[in-house]
């Protein structure tokens, strides 16, 4: 089986990730693939640099995804314009990871917080969405990354609307307790799921 995890910015998809790999499931996380495909001199990043400008990295060619990301997330036309760069690239090196996965026939979850922007849920067998209220989410993002609360709704706001993902998931994880309250809701999920 291959799970798609998603859910918004902060509400602990990531956490449950882990969770989910203790359980003994393979992780292939977005994020980290993504940033796989963000090295210095690659052909996406010169593309980047080309149309934002070389003012967005690091002498040694790093990207700053804090200063991009900080103008992308104010600028709807801007972040457009970075995902259409980036997001092709990712979508076939993640779909390749999947093949590989139904290939092995290894119990895997996709962690991916952009599952329904980027129309890959039909990759997957069933999604889980983690959730929490916005409150909870906007005091999180401001907690972890060291974001104003006005920068944490512009990230919530990027992303589909929790609604929506709740009601196009297979399952919903209400994640609002601590991380044993959480870990003892997914390892009984995946229990009644995996049979």
């Amino acid at each position: 089986m291959i799970i798609g995890l998603t859910g918004g910015i902060g509400t602990g998809k990531s956490t449950a990730a882990g969770i989910l790999r203790d359980c003994g499931l393979q992780i292939i996380d977005a994020d980290e693939v993504y940033h796989g495909l963000l090295l210095p001199g690659s052909p996406i990043m010169e593309e980047i640099r080309r149309i934002f400008g070389a003012e967005y990295f690091e002498p040694d060619g790093r990207l700053n995804r804090r200063l991009l990301g900080a103008k992308v997330f104010a600028d709807l036309h801007k972040l457009q314009l970075l995902e259409s760069i980036t997001h092709p690239a990712l979508k076939q090196e993640i779909t390749a990871l999947l093949s590989q996965a139904r290939r092995t026939r290894r119990e895997t979850v996709l962690d991916h917080p952009l599952l329904f922007e980027m129309k890959m849920e039909s990759l997957v067998d069933e999604v889980w969405v983690v959730t929490c209220p916005r409150s909870l989410q906007v005091l999180r993002i401001c907690q972890r990354n060291g974001l104003r609360p006005e920068e944490a709704e512009a990230r919530i706001n990027a992303q589909l609307p929790m609604e929506m993902k709740e009601a196009r998931a297979d399952v919903v994880i209400n994640n609002t307790g601590t991380i044993d309250d959480l870990r003892i809701l997914l390892e009984k999920t995946w229990k009644e799921r995996r049979v």
